[in-house]
């Protein structure tokens, strides 16, 4: 009766010889895991008191044969215990109790939680317990909530939240890094004693926040600067905000235990703040989805470092990889999917990232790119003219000068290979090199190679396109230097038509400017919003046309105009003014055509078919060598789309020399789609 809980029998987790180990012990096997991770070693806990709030739970098992369980729960730290009200007849209670410990409490640093059914005949029945290392408490301080599933019982799981009140003031992340595993308290990751990913040869660890040794690079507002990609950006203004990273999950990690696979979990850091990811039992591809919020700007610090690591129940964690990521490689991530990194420092391993930047002020992440690039507007770094001008002359790669005009949109992927015969920067050594590639506002950057002057980086970027109206692609390759600036090893400007020319080719080596010697090796290709070929949109570029234009439809007047006389007419029922045009999605299917002209002199016709509707387009496949084509093709169009109201259809006869012919041309208005909805075809 003094006992109701069954505690006497159990050992006092302060006791280091009793049945649960103190969690300092490395060899601690008690059944009650950290909820976040490992135990930590013996070092001085804080003096404060820990709140803990058990919110509810949710998915326990049921233990009594008729009915459903009447669940409470019991907290204990050391000598103190606390516990919840009994919630009768219910899976999922709801507790909502604010239990506070005294920290701490003897050595003890583990915060134990088990769930009960509270029975009147007989011992209460264990529903599943749960071990809280300090570390996991001060981890959750400022945190909402958070589910933990509870060990023993084939399901369950807790909602907890916690704060840790400080007797010297200190927030939680201050206290945290002194309590994580790994010995010092200002280096709890031992990241001391790593080399800095970008430089073998660093044995300064990860101290400092310029890992990519840029911080002896001059201003590039320095006429005497030519690298384009100059100063280390401590001295700019950082924007303020909130930098969201989500480390969805790892693969190809390396095997660091001998018998079964790593228990891998991440740390991510940025200035002084610290996340951790759980620990995946088991696994070399291990699956987090942890999203960490970062307050940005952290004092000047602009880097973000993220360590894999495999839990190990004796000694120190294994390393399984490291990567460094510059602020200007979260905003460039901000709204794409998601993005595979290698980790250095392992012979594999990759993590695959996806990243937001809410800025204060509320500009777009690709907006605030050129005024972080260390080195000024990156975006302009040869003093470019202004390439959509189509009065002033563009340099090409492989064309000489070009014309201006108006950009084809689409997505140009520029594989960037191999180099060779660098320049060398360094005295005794190889070079170090990396590359930057830019189009616009948007910025990628590869891996450093170090120690040699042919490095191998296959590093693929894509580009969305056009940028406003830039045109032209910029490369530039550097010596990762330890101290002082990097060295430029050369610098390379595609024009739009360059990137075009590769299309679909294996491979052109191009040499750098600004320098005696060196290549790169580079494939390209260009992915048409209009699903043209790269050879179609080509001519009207170097002709200074407008690719998106190439059927000459801009010139016909809007089919909204009352007078419209340009020879598309309503398919039922002639012109129709201007009226109020409805919400929705418009789907039309070009079935086929038949009775179509012979506009070639030998062989039949090659047709495809132009659907657009306002500034919407879309292009059927070619079918060759027919008047009766069968395209299938089904468009879908948003509507409205600005006063237009009018859909558009003209079929061509695709030609390899010259402009392709017009096999005729029909014009919809709205009422006709409308018309022919639910029928069979018309």
């Amino acid at each position: 009766p003094n006992d109701p809980y069954g505690i006497a029998g159990r050992r006092n987790s302060s006791d280091p010889l009793g049945g649960r180990k103190g969690s300092s012990d490395p060899s601690n096997k008690s059944g009650y895991p950290s909820g976040l991770g490992e135990d930590g070693d013996d070092v001085e806990l804080p003096s404060g008191k820990a709140r803990i709030n058990i919110i509810k739970a949710k998915e326990l098992v049921k233990s009594d044969m008729i009915g459903k369980s009447d669940p409470y729960a019991v907290l204990s730290y050391g000598t103190q215990n606390e516990k919840t009200k009994v919630v009768k007849n219910t899976q999922e209670p709801l507790w909502n109790h604010e239990a506070e410990f005294n920290v701490p409490d003897g050595n003890s640093r583990t915060i134990n939680l088990e769930v009960f059914d509270s029975d009147k005949i007989g011992k209460d029945k264990s529903l599943g317990k749960l071990a809280l290392d300090i570390t996991d408490v001060l981890a959750m301080d400022g945190q909402e909530g958070r589910w933990f599933p509870l060990t023993g019982v084939k399901s369950g799981k807790v909602l907890l939240s916690a704060d840790f009140l400080d007797d010297l003031g200190r927030k939680a992340s201050d206290i945290l890094p002194s309590l994580l595993k790994g010995g010092n308290a200002n280096d709890p990751y031992g990241l001391d004693g790593r080399k800095n990913s970008t430089d073998p040869s660093n044995k300064s660890g990860f101290g400092g926040e310029d890992p990519y040794g840029l911080s002896g690079r001059k201003d590039s507002s320095d006429p005497s600067n030519k690298s384009g990609f100059g100063g280390d950006g401590l001295g700019k203004t950082l924007p303020e905000g909130l930098a969201r990273i989500n480390l969805i999950k790892a693969k190809e990690l390396i095997k660091s235990d001998i018998v079964g696979k790593s228990d891998p979990y991440a740390v991510l850091i940025y200035g002084k703040q610290i996340q951790k990811t759980k620990t995946i039992k088991n696994t070399l591809e291990p699956e987090w989805n942890h999203e960490a919020e970062f307050k940005f700007p952290d004092g000047d610090s602009r880097n973000f470092y993220i360590e894999v690591f495999d839990s190990d129940k004796i000694g120190k964690d294994t390393s399984l990889g490291n990567l460094t990521l510059d602020i200007t490689d979260v905003l460039a991530m901000d709204g794409t999917e998601g993005k595979w990194y290698p980790l250095d420092g392992v012979k594999s391993g990759k993590i695959l990232l996806s990243a937001d930047f809410l800025d204060k002020l509320g500009r777009n992440a690709n907006d605030l790119i050129p005024g972080l690039l260390k080195g000024g507007d990156l975006s302009d770094p040869n003093g470019r003219r202004n390439s959509t001008n189509p009065e002033k002359s563009n340099p090409s790669a492989l064309h000489g000068n070009v014309p201006g005009g108006i950009i084809p949109k689409g997505k140009a992927k520029l594989n960037l290979i191999k180099a060779k015969d660098l320049i060398q920067a360094d005295k005794n050594s190889k070079s170090d090199p990396y590359a930057v590639l830019l189009y616009g506002k948007q910025v990628e950057k590869t891996k450093v190679i170090p120690n040699s002057h042919e490095p191998q980086w296959n590093h693929e970027a894509e580009f969305d396109v056009p940028d406003g109206d830039e045109r032209s692609f910029y490369i530039e390759v550097f010596d990762s230097d330890k101290v002082g600036q990097d060295t430029s090893l050369g610098n390379l400007t595609l024009d739009i038509t360059d990137v075009l020319s590769m299309d679909g080719k294996d491979g052109q080596w191009f040499p750098l400017k600004g320098v005696k010697s060196g290549k790169v090796l580079l494939s390209a290709d260009f992915i048409d919003e209009l699903g043209r070929n790269a050879s179609e949109i080509l001519p009207s570029l170097l002709k200074g046309a407008d690719p998106n234009d190439p059927y000459g439809l801009s010139g016909r007047k809007d089919s909204t105009d009352p007078s419209n006389k340009s020879g598309y007419p309503s398919g039922l029922g002639g012109n129709r003014q201007g009226e109020n045009i409805p919400q929705g999605l418009a789907r039309i299917n070009l079935i086929k055509a038949k009775e179509l002209i012979k506009s070639d002199m030998i062989g039949k016709s090659d047709p495809y078919a132009v659907l657009s509707y306002g500034k919407q387009k879309q292009k059927t496949k070619v079918v060759k060598n027919t008047q009766e084509p069968q395209w299938n093709h089904e468009a879908e169009f948003d509507v409205p789309d600005g006063d237009s109201r009018h859909f558009n259809v003209e079929v061509f006869d695709s030609d390899k020399l010259g402009k392709d012919k017009s096999l005729g041309k029909l014009s919809l208005d709205i009422t006709d789609i409308l018309g022919m909805d639910g029928q069979e075809g018309r």
